[in-house]
């Protein structure tokens, strides 16, 4: 049996409790809070292992461009 299959378990339910949001700083942390010693790089080495990474977020795309709005009024006023 592989020594880190408790660490990893809790890595793997610390994922899933956050929904993905922890990186390898946060989860250190977590899992220090729980008792475990485990350091930033151990607990990204625990992360690779387990098969888990953070969920990024996505870039902001504005959908709307101001300008066309801008002359959709001025229209909009001459009826």
């Amino acid at each position: 049996m592989e020594p880190d299959f408790d660490l990893i378990a809790k890595v793997c339910e610390i994922h899933s409790d956050t929904r993905g949001s922890y990186g390898s700083r946060r989860m250190s942390s977590q899992l220090r809070d729980d008792g475990y010693d485990v350091g930033r790089y151990r607990a990204r080495s625990l992360m690779k292992k387990a098969g888990v990474s953070v969920k990024r977020r996505k870039k902001f795309k504005r959908t709307t461009d101001i300008c066309c709005l801008s002359l959709t009024n001025f229209f909009a006023l001459d009826d």
